[in-house]
This record gives structure tokens, C-alpha cells and sequence, in this order.
């Protein structure tokens, strides 16, 4: 009887670990499989602002399966008063004008970029957002606010709602993603110098 008991357990131990490996694969899977199709996105636009970002907040709702992202760009034009500014928004499935303007650590979009840190919010509050379907309207269950670094320098932030509580391997894939999009605009940023440059010669 011990013995069959044993067995039995054993058996739900290695269905339970083959379960888990499997799961882990799945995931790791749609991580690569996202960050290809980003990359993609990213080649495709790395020469203007404006396409690279509603690409990029476009592909990431459809990909997160979110009902609002946005991306935030620092501008600097203004050397000792940087802001921070929406270049791309996405939301209830269709393009959305971008014409949010942060002040420097204004919010928590300003306080990501300034901590240089992600900030995953839960428990949103009724006020934080309200997401409208063709079903009615409701509160984000989760809100997640990754900054755009590379090289240690912070160049932004994403900012995703949504319906559904994000899991720990789709915030380990955004903020992967929010490396390549901060490296893609830092390429931007000095091509867009060396033009300025260029034509200032000239």
C-alpha cells in the first residue's frame, strides 16, 4: 500500500515538474518570438520618431494583448529644461493622437525616468485610467511603466494598461524590449544631430 502510495505521488511529482518545464519553454518561446518581430519593427523604422513609435505602441498592444500603450521620448531641446514628451499612443485597438507633455519627474511616467526603474502597479486606483470597450468601461487591473535605457542613459518610458495582471516573463520581455526601442533611439538621436550639424556647415 506504502509502496503504490509512493509511486502514485512520485508520478504527480514528475507530471507536476513536466507540466512546469513545459510552461517555461512556452514562455521563453514567446519571449524570442516577440523580441524577433520587435526587432523587425524597429529596422523598419529607425529612421523617423513618429512611425517607430506608433509601430512600436501598436505592436506591443497587439503582442500584450493591452487596451492602452503609450511612449514617452525625452526632449531635450531645451538643455537645462528637459520634458517629457508623448510620441506615440495606442489605445482600444486604434492609433491615438500624441500630444501628452510631462514636466521633468512629473508623474509616474517622470518618476520612472527619473529612478531609471520599473514601476508595476496592481492595485490601480479608480482614478488612475478608465478603459472603454464595446462592452462597457472598466478600471486596468495592472499598469506597467518600463523606462527606455541604454547605456546607462534613460531616453524615456513605455506605458502599458491593461485589463489583466501582467505575468513576470511579460514584464521581463517588455523590458527587454524597451532596451532595443532606447538603442534604436539613440541611433535616431545622433543621426539627427550629425544632419543638424551637416546642414549647419553647409
Amino acid at each position: 500500500s506504502k509502496s503504490l502510495i509512493n509511486l502514485r505521488d512520485e508520478i504527480l511529482l514528475k507530471e507536476k515538474e513536466e507540466l512546469f518545464r513545459k510552461e517555461q519553454e512556452g514562455q521563453r518561446h514567446w519571449i524570442t518570438e516577440g523580441l524577433a518581430t520587435f526587432g523587425a519593427v524597429l529596422r523598419e523604422t529607425s529612421n523617423n520618431l513618429e512611425s517607430l513609435s506608433y509601430s512600436v505602441v501598436s505592436e506591443l498592444a497587439k503582442y500584450l494583448q493591452s487596451q492602452l500603450v503609450g511612449i514617452f521620448v525625452i526632449d531635450k531641446t531645451i538643455a537645462d529644461k528637459p520634458v517629457i514628451e508623448q510620441t506615440g499612443a495606442f489605445a482600444y485597438g486604434r492609433k491615438k493622437f500624441a500630444d501628452k507633455k510631462l514636466e521633468w519627474g512629473e508623474g509616474l511616467v517622470g518618476a520612472c525616468i527619473l529612478e531609471q526603474k520599473t514601476v508595476f502597479l496592481k492595485n490601480v486606483t479608480d482614478s488612475y485610467v478608465e478603459i472603454t470597450s464595446g462592452l462597457g468601461k472598466a478600471n486596468p487591473r495592472s499598469v506597467l511603466i518600463v523606462p527606455l535605457i541604454f547605456n546607462e542613459e534613460v531616453f524615456g518610458a513605455l506605458e502599458i494598461a491593461s485589463l489583466k495582471v501582467f505575468m513576470d516573463f511579460e514584464i521581463e520581455f517588455v523590458e527587454k524590449v524597451a532596451e532595443s526601442i532606447a538603442s534604436t533611439i539613440s541611433s535616431l538621436k545622433i543621426n539627427m544631430r550629425t544632419s543638424q550639424l551637416l546642414r549647419d556647415s553647409q
